[in-house]
C-alpha cells in the first residue's frame, strides 16, 4: 500500500534538501511533511503552510527557510490535497463515532481535521493510545475526546489494523509529552 510506504522513515534525513524546500514554501501553499516523534511515531501531515515567525502546517513547526525543525524528516510541495477542504461542512458525528469504535492503538489511519487557525489538514499515521483510555491520537492530534469524536475531526479512514502492518507502533502514552520531551 502506497500510504503505508509513505510512513517508512528515510534511511538518512536530508536536512539540506528539506531546508531548500522550506525556502521555496510560501504561506498558503499545500505541503506534505513527515515527522518522527518518540511519543507519536512516524506521521505525515498534509495541509496549508502558515507563517508566524517560522513555517507551520497544522500547528506543527516545519522550520525557517533553509533550516528545518528537528522532527521533520521529509517535506514535499503538493499541487493537490487528499482531504476535503470545506471547513464549513458539519461532519456526521454518529458516523464518526461508529468509525472510531473499531479504531485501536497501532492501526494506521488517515484522519482529516478542520481547525479555525490551521484550516483543513490530514494526518496519516499510527494510532497511539493516550494516558486516558478514552482518548486516541494520530500524530499530535486527538481522534477521540471523552470517548467521542474529537471536535476538529471530520473524517477517518483505517488503512491497516495493527496486526496487518509492520510499521513501528509507539508505546501507549503514559504521560502527556511536553514541548521539552518532543524537542
Amino acid at each position: 500500500m502506497e500510504r503505508l510506504e509513505r510512513l517508512r522513515i528515510p534511511a538518512r534525513r536530508k536536512a539540506t534538501e528539506i531546508g531548500r524546500q522550506l525556502t521555496d514554501t510560501t504561506p498558503g501553499s499545500v505541503v506534505r511533511a513527515t515527522f518522527v516523534s518518540a511519543g507519536y511515531g512516524t506521521y505525515q501531515v498534509t495541509g496549508f503552510a502558515r507563517q508566524v515567525s517560522n513555517l507551520y502546517v497544522a500547528g506543527l513547526e516545519l522550520g525557517t527557510p533553509g533550516k528545518p525543525s528537528r522532527d521533520i524528516v521529509a517535506l514535499e510541495p503538493r499541487e493537490d490535497v487528499d482531504f476535503p477542504t470545506d471547513t464549513e461542512a458539519v461532519p456526521d458525528r454518529a458516523a464518526l463515532q461508529a468509525s472510531l469504535a473499531a479504531v485501536q492503538s497501532g492501526d494506521v489511519v488517515h484522519a482529516t481535521f478542520a481547525d479555525p487557525n490551521y484550516g483543513p489538514f490530514a494526518v496519516l499515521g499510527v494510532v497511539v493510545a493516550s494516558p486516558d483510555a478514552r482518548e486516541r491520537l494520530v500524530g499530535a492530534w486527538f481522534l477521540t475526546r471523552d470517548g467521542g469524536p474529537a471536535a476538529r475531526l471530520i473524517d477517518i479512514e483505517v488503512f491497516a489494523q495493527a496486526a496487518d502492518h509492520d510499521l513501528p507502533v509507539p508505546a501507549a502514552l503514559t504521560t502527556w509529552p511536553s514541548a521539552k520531551d518532543e524537542a
